[in-house]
């Protein structure tokens, strides 16, 4: 690991850059490199639309250096013989020298040193063969390899003159490192500002120094530090090869976000033709928001504008907004459609007890909604769901009554149905369980009295349903229903003879509703749901089986042109019943009821040796329940408002009773000598039975016997229910006949891991076999696979003498990733629903890091949200990419 930071740090070594000198020297002294003709298109885009706006003199100022007052020109200047003006500036700090000798001349005040010479002063640091340092002018003169350390910034070069007073110099024969970049030109000039002019030069961020991935050439540029580089003009070479050339170019080099115009990318498909995306620009103008505008041309014809915004204060609040138009100029199919997303968190106190979110989508009414996201949405997620929600919602916490409100709506669009459902609005206000006297500690005796132990909570809700069709259809009759309901419960559980719990309990409810309707069915209307989408079958069997089929029309073509594929209409019959409405009439339905429950917990320990079996624990826990509800008179059913009720139902005695046991294990580590060993509790075996016996029922007396029972090891889980009647076809009691039975297994996430070898034995390029950064840059080979799958049987019938009707539910989650290589890396995530047989989601992503490269690709092969994405960028400079999507 040390070789390899060695090699990757080389740039901050004097010898390093020595070497890349004289490299340099050698290839300045032939004429500039001309681009191959076969550039590549998406690298000119890149980099034409990566430009920054910048004065219209920032070009001009590339040609013009400036003028260093206090410095003596180089030998090779053709104003050799100007003599600098001479200005008096003391020194702020000591100069620290050494050298093998030492000349000082008194009278001229100068200073020359010589053979392994070095200069501190503050952060800068000056080695050389020979320096000559003129005290009065604060300016240095070096020869023999000079090398300059500023602030950690490193340049080497032939000559070197520097005023460590104004910080500006001239190096000829350059090499330096400013920040995490290099630069090497024929010179370097250095303003008082801190920019650098340099002359024949080429940049790179590349830590191979030698023989760099990447570099730009430029005849003339200008680097202003932590801001930009300005070059005329610019080649980009990837490796020795000249790939991309422009007139001029500006690209950022700062490390934080800033405005810009976005890289444009372009890609076609035998369906949809060609298009153009990523047109816009991106608006950052401060750390808290930003804006993004860009736009998407299919075929010049179908045109998509999108809009997005952001915004965060810390632990304030925090949001998005994002819009998307689509304008389609086709003759016979003109249309313009809108969709909006948004999302927004908003501490409106410091405290975050009085808060306001929301999110949601929502898309224009003027034509398909489904034909919307299905052609421009790129969000698997939203493919899938096929629906548009919305909801805003504010909630108050109140400590000094411990008590909350909230106030929200929501809204709830099915894009297959048509159907709309709206909150306008959900009031709710809750009061959690407490004592109704609390406890007073006296100091004395803090012991709770039977009183303390009676608890009371309150809930209240209110609600505004509203209910129809987006279209406004009129097979789909539009209502709005309000509805409210307000509940108290008590409860006090005491304890007798310190290990038997009964609990006296009591609740009672008042819900109300505007608008009912009889129990009386007076007919049955018949109704059609229909269904419209977007397909390759034209029988219309792959989607919506338990629709009518009705007809399909042509959507779309192909390049031949052929149909490739249809919208497709299907509908289902529905039978509703009608009654006697009475819409404005207020009708309040009370309800309550009250009783008591007794339970315990018994246990028995078997001590029970086996190897380091230490023991087992049987945990049994009865429990006897008695409830009294009142009769419930009522001939009304009320419009759903979200609100609940209790219908109409005869006086009920209730009587449940429950079993529970769970078996328990225990294993004994031993530990070193001296210590305690130490203990590992575990659930060998749950089991659990329960019924209900109703004094006041006419018939069936008895409940169903329900039977749970559930067992497992670290993550196998094994899951058993089943219910069961008492009595047979003929309401005779009889034995218990089972009617139902479910059993679910849960392995949890099945893991394998490895290594294929110790190091890299497959390298990226066999031309350099002795390049020893690749080589040392050894790394495991490691890969994992993870698997979750789960399994659920189930039957049913309804009665004794029916069969059983089974069903299977598959489930498979899985993914796996391997390191190939230090370098490379794949990656691959799916669920595959087997019900459906098909993967609903798939994706396979690669990746490749090249020290200064970072390449992408991503491929998605389902049948949802299918397509790829691939991108190469420069890791420093991501602004410089190459990107393709479908």
């Amino acid at each position: 690991m040390q070789q390899i930071r060695e090699q990757t740090l080389a740039i901050n070594k004097p010898d390093a850059l020595k070497e890349r000198v004289t490299e340099y020297k050698k290839r300045t002294s032939a004429d500039v490199t001309k681009p191959h003709p076969a550039f590549l298109l998406q690298a000119l885009l890149a980099l034409v639309f990566s430009l920054q706006a910048q004065p219209s003199d920032a070009l001009q100022s590339v040609l013009t250096k400036p003028s260093l007052p206090g410095i003596h020109p180089s030998a090779d200047s053709s104003s050799g013989t100007d003599k600098p003006v001479k200005k008096k500036q003391d020194l702020t700090d000591t100069v620290h020298y050494e050298a093998d000798k030492i000349d000082y001349d008194a009278e001229a005040k100068r200073l020359i040193l010589t053979g392994n010479a070095r200069i501190d002063y503050q952060k800068i640091t000056l080695y050389a063969d020979t320096i000559l340092y003129l005290i009065d002018q604060d300016i240095f003169t070096a020869t023999g390899m000079p090398q300059l350390v500023e602030s950690g910034d490193t340049t080497v070069g032939d000559y070197m003159i520097y005023n460590i007073k104004t910080r500006r110099g001239r190096v000829n024969h350059a090499s330096t490192h400013l920040s995490d970049a290099s630069f090497n030109g024929n010179r370097i000039v250095k303003s008082k500002d801190n920019e650098l002019y340099v002359d024949a030069g080429d940049y790179t961020t590349c830590a191979r120094i030698d023989t760099p991935h990447y570099c730009f050439y430029g005849r003339n540029i200008k680097i202003i530090p932590n801001d930009k580089i300005i070059s005329r003009p610019v080649v980009l070479n990837i490796g020795e090869a000249p790939v991309a050339a422009l007139p001029y170019f500006i690209f950022p080099i700062e490390r934080k976000r800033r405005s810009g115009f976005l890289t444009p990318v372009w890609g076609g498909h035998p369906s949809g033709g060609g298009y153009l995306d990523n047109i816009g620009y991106y608006f950052a103008p401060n750390d808290y928001v930003d804006f993004t505008l860009h736009s998407r041309v299919y075929e010049f014809r179908e045109f998509v504008l999108n809009a997005a915004s952001s915004w965060a204060l810390k632990y304030r609040l925090n949001g998005s907004l994002s819009a998307r138009y689509a304008l389609n100029t086709d003759f016979l199919n003109r249309r313009n459609e809108w969709a909006i997303n948004f999302s927004h968190d908003w501490n409106i106190t410091p405290d975050g007890k009085t808060r306001l979110s929301g999110a949601g989508n929502l898309l224009s009414t003027k034509t398909s909604r489904y034909n919307f996201i299905e052609r421009y949405s790129e969000d698997s997620l939203e493919l899938r769901e096929q629906s548009l929600k919305a909801n805003l919602s504010f909630s108050r916490q109140f400590d000094r009554i411990n008590s909350r409100l909230n106030l929200s709506v929501d809204r709830t669009h099915n894009l297959r149905t048509d159907m709309v459902n709206d909150n306008l609005p959900i009031l709710t206000f809750n009061v959690p369980s407490r004592p109704l006297i609390p406890h007073e500690t006296t100091g004395k005796n803090d012991s709770l009295k039977w009183f303390n132990n009676i608890y009371w909570g309150y809930d209240a809700r209110g609600i505004m349903k509203h209910t129809g069709s987006a279209s406004r259809s009129d097979t789909v009759k539009e209502s709005y229903h309000p509805g409210m309901s307000q509940s108290i419960n008590c409860s006090a559980p005491q304890k007798l003879f310190k290990w038997i719990t009964v609990s006296p309990n009591f609740s009672a409810r008042v819900s109300t509703f505007l608008g009912y309707k009889d129990t009386a069915v007076l007919r049955y209307d018949t109704l059609y749901d229909t269904v419209q989408y977007v397909t390759t079958d034209t029988t219309g069997k792959d989607r919506f089986d338990d629709y009518t089929f009705i007809r399909y029309e042509f959507y779309s073509r192909n390049q031949f042109p052929e149909e490739d594929s249809v919208r497709v209409f299907k509908h289902k019959m529905r039978s509703i019943p009608v009654h006697n409405e009475y819409p404005h009439a207020v009708s309040h339905v009370p309800s309550w009821k009250t009783g008591v429950s007794v339970s315990t917990n018994l246990y028995g320990l078997f001590p029970i040796h086996i190897l380091n079996f230490a023991g087992l624990r049987h945990t049994f826990s009865p429990s006897l329940s008695y409830t009294f509800t009142p009769e419930q008179k009522l001939e009304k059913e009320f419009y759903d408002a979200g609100i609940s009720y209790d219908r109409g139902h005869k006086r009920s005695q209730q009587v449940n009773f429950s079993l529970g046991n769970q078996f328990e294990g225990k294993i004994v580590k031993e530990t070193n000598e001296g210590e305690k060993p130490q203990e590992q509790k575990f659930t060998i075996l749950s089991f659990g039975l329960s019924t209900g016996y109703n004094f006041e029922a006419e018939r069936r007396k008895w409940s169903d016997l329900s039977m749970n029972a559930s067992t497992g090891f670290k993550n196998i889980r094994l899951t058993y229910n089943s219910g069961f009647w008492f009595y047979d076809e003929m309401n005779r009691l009889s034995a218990p006949l089972m009617h139902d039975m479910s059993i679910n297994l849960s392995i949890g996430t099945l893991g394998a891991k490895g290594m294929f070898w110790g190091g890299d034995l497959i390298v990226l390029d066999s031309l350099q076999p002795d390049d020893p950064v690749k080589y040392a840059n050894v790394n495991k080979n490691d890969w994992n696979l993870s698997l979750t799958p789960n399994f659920t049987f189930s039957m049913t019938r309804s009665t004794p003498t029916e069969m059983f009707t089974p069903t299977k539910q598959y489930g498979l989650n899985s993914s796996a990733s391997v390191n190939i290589t230090r370098n490379w890396s794949l990656q691959w995530s799916s669920t595959y629903n087997f019900q459906a047989n098909q993967w609903v989601q798939n994706s396979i992503n690669m990746a490749c890091d090249l020290e200064c490269w970072n390449m992408r690709f991503q491929w998605r092969p389902e049948k949802l949200n299918p397509g790829y994405y691939f991108i190469i960028h420069i890791k420093k400079i991501p602004e410089i990419k190459w990107e393709q999507r479908r």
